[in-house]
C-alpha cells in the first residue's frame, strides 16, 4: 500500500494555468505523476481544511473522467486537521505532526506500507517537519520516500524527484552540533532568524534541492548565503556569486557564455575557451543574485541544468555534468516578476521549494547588536574606536532609525563615524559625537512613525459617519498608543515622571482625556 502525506497549499493548489488551462498545483502534482492508494492531505486551520476539501471534491469528480487522474482512479483521500498557531509554528509542528503520522501508519496494521512526503506544499516549516522526521529515523521501518514533483508549464507534464531520506540519518546530532559547536541558531536573536538559520543548517547537509532567499535590499541575503556555503563539510569546495545585475542589457551569447561556458569561435568575439559559472561551481555553490535579471532564454536553459546537472557550453557537443547546490536571491516582488516575464514560471517552480524571507532590520532590532559587532570585528573598521557606552548609545540610535537600506545603513553611519575619529588624529568617539551624527542625519523615528499612525487613525475616524458610534473603538485605539508610548523613557521627564504635556501635543488628544485613559490603564 503506497500512502501520501502532503500539506494543502493555500496559494498554489487549484489554480488554473494561464498557459495550459490546467487545474494543478503541488499536492495535484503528485496525484498526476505517481500511483497512491489513500492521500492523508493536511489542514492547520478552518480555512485551510476548506480548501483540502475543495481539492478532495474536485479529485473525486475529476479522476474517473480526466487522463490526468488515470493513476489515481481508486485513491482515497482523508483530511486531516493539525490546528497550528501559524503556518509557520514550528514547535507544535515538531511535537504534533510525528505522532499524528505514526498513529495514522500504525491503524494500517500494514508491515508493508509505502510511505511517501511531499516535499513540495505547505510553508518551510511544514517541509522541514518531513525532512526531520524522515532523518531522525522514527520512521526507519517503512522508508520514507520525500517528493518533489515539478510541473513544466509549456507541456503540463510533471517531473517528480525524489530525494533521499537516508541524507538526514543524523539530524539530531547535526541539530546539536548547530546549536552547540557552531553556534549559528544562535548567532541571531530574533526568533525568525534562527529558524531560518537551523533550517539552512539542515539543508546545507546534502539535500540538493534549490533554496530562494528573498528580502529587501540590504537584510543581509549574500552573507546568509555565503554562511550557507560555509555550513557544507565540503570545506574546499568553491562559492561563485554571480551578480545577475550584470546580464541587463547584455548580449545573450555572452549571458549564456557566462552561465554555460563557450569554446572558442562559438561566436563572434569567442576568441578563446571560457569555464562559465556553472562548471566553476562544480562541487559547491553557485548563487544566482537578482534571479530576475537573467534573460528567459537563460533561464529556460538553466531549467534543464537544474533538472539533470548536465549542460553543453556553447558551440560544444560535449555534456557537462557540474554537481552544484543553487542558491538564488532578489530583492523583489516573485509575483510581479511572474506577470511582467522577467521570471519564468518553470524555472520558478524549480527554486521555490526552500525559499526565506529574511525579515528587514525594523522588524527585528534585537538582531541589530549581533550585526553591528560583526561589522565592527571587520578590517575596514578595526580604526573605529567605540566604547561599550559610547557602542549602547550608538545601537540605541539604529534601532531607533528606520533603516530603509538595512545593513547599509549600518555601514554608512559607520563610515561616518570612522570619519569623525580620523579628525584630526585617531580618537576614542563619545556618546555625545554619536548622537550628534544622528542629529544631523535625521528623520522621523519608527516611534515617530507609530505616533503617527495613531494621530491620523484618530483623526480620521472623527470625519467618519460611525464616529458617534466610535468612541470605544478610538478609546481602545488610544489605550494602545499610551501603553507603548509610556514605556519609552523619550516621555518622561528627567525626575522619571511621565510628561504628559508632550503626550497631549504627539497625539492631538487634550489633557484631560490623556489622564483619564492612563488611569484605566493602571
Amino acid at each position: 500500500m503506497k500512502v501520501l502525506f502532503s500539506w494543502i497549499a493555500m496559494k498554489e493548489d487549484l489554480v488554473k494555468s494561464k498557459r495550459t488551462g490546467m487545474i494543478s498545483g503541488p499536492t495535484l502534482q503528485l496525484l498526476f505523476d505517481k500511483h497512491f492508494d489513500v492521500l492523508h492531505l493536511f489542514s492547520s486551520d478552518k480555512k485551510s481544511m476548506e480548501k483540502a476539501s475543495k481539492l478532495k471534491s474536485y479529485v473525486e469528480d475529476n479522476k474517473k473522467n480526466k487522463l490526468e487522474f488515470k493513476k489515481n482512479k481508486e485513491i482515497k483521500i482523508n483530511l486531516e486537521l493539525l490546528p497550528l498557531n501559524s503556518p509557520a509554528d514550528y514547535q507544535n509542528l515538531w511535537e504534533k505532526l510525528p505522532k499524528k503520522v505514526e498513529s495514522i501508519i500504525k491503524g494500517y496494521n500494514d508491515p508493508g506500507i509505502e510511505v511517501y512526503f511531499n516535499l513540495s506544499s505547505g510553508t518551510r516549516a511544514m517541509t522541514a517537519t518531513w525532512l526531520m522526521m524522515a532523518g531522525t529515523g522514527q520512521f526507519r521501518d517503512h522508508h520514507p520516500k520525500l517528493l518533489s514533483p515539478q510541473l513544466i508549464e509549456k507541456t503540463g507534464e510533471v517531473s517528480t524527484e525524489q530525494i533521499d531520506s537516508e541524507i538526514f540519518p543524523f539530524i539530531h546530532e547535526l541539530k546539536d552540533k548547530i546549536d552547540s559547536d557552531l553556534g549559528l541558531v544562535n548567532k541571531f536573536r530574533s526568533e525568525e532568524m534562527q529558524r531560518i538559520m537551523r533550517d539552512l543548517a539542515i539543508i546545507s547537509r546534502g539535500v540538493g534541492i534549490p533554496v530562494l532567499l528573498l528580502g529587501e535590499t540590504g537584510t543581509g541575503k549574500t552573507t546568509l548565503a555565503k554562511q550557507f556555503h560555509k555550513m557544507n563539510e565540503k570545506k574546499d569546495s568553491p562559492f561563485i556569486a554571480v551578480v545577475c545585475g550584470n546580464f541587463v542589457g547584455a548580449d545573450l551569447n555572452v549571458v549564456k557564455s557566462d552561465l554555460f561556458g563557450r569554446v572558442k569561435g562559438a561566436y563572434t568575439g569567442a576568441d578563446s575557451d571560457s569555464s562559465g559559472f556553472l562548471s566553476e561551481a562544480d562541487g559547491g555553490t553557485l548563487f544566482l543574485d537578482e534571479i530576475g535579471d537573467i534573460p528567459m532564454e537563460a533561464q529556460r536553459l538553466l531549467i534543464d541544468a537544474l533538472d539533470s546537472k548536465n549542460f553543453r557550453a556553447m558551440g560544444s557537443q560535449n555534456v557537462q555534468h557540474s554537481n552544484f547546490q543553487l542558491l538564488c536571491a532578489t530583492n523583489k516582488d516573485i509575483d510581479t516578476m511572474l506577470q511582467k516575464n522577467e521570471l519564468s514560471q518553470d524555472f520558478y517552480f524549480r527554486i521555490r521549494n526552500f525559499n526565506y524571507t529574511i525579515p528587514p532590520l525594523r522588524e527585528r532590532p534585537e538582531d541589530i547588536p549581533v550585526i553591528l559587532e560583526e561589522l565592527l570585528d571587520t578590517r575596514i573598521y578595526k580604526k573605529l574606536n567605540v566604547d561599550q557606552m559610547a557602542k549602547n548609545v550608538l545601537i540605541k540610535n539604529l534601532k531607533k532609525h528606520r533603516l530603509p537600506a538595512n545593513i547599509r545603513d549600518i555601514e554608512f553611519f559607520l563610515n561616518q563615524l570612522l570619519l569623525k575619529s580620523q579628525d584630526p588624529e585617531t580618537n576614542s568617539l563619545s556618546a555625545e559625537e554619536i548622537n550628534q551624527l544622528f542629529e544631523e542625519h535625521s528623520e522621523p523615528t519608527q516611534d515617530e512613525d507609530f505616533t503617527t499612525t495613531i494621530l491620523k487613525s484618530l483623526n480620521q475616524w472623527s470625519k467618519t459617519s460611525f464616529f458617534e458610534s466610535g468612541y470605544k473603538w478610538r478609546d481602545k485605539v488610544l489605550d494602545v498608543a499610551l501603553r507603548e508610548l509610556v514605556r519609552s523613557q523619550d516621555y518622561k521627564k528627567k525626575n522619571g515622571e511621565l510628561n504628559i504635556r508632550k503626550l497631549v501635543n504627539l497625539l492631538g488628544v487634550d489633557h484631560k482625556t490623556i489622564k483619564s485613559r492612563l488611569q484605566n490603564l493602571s
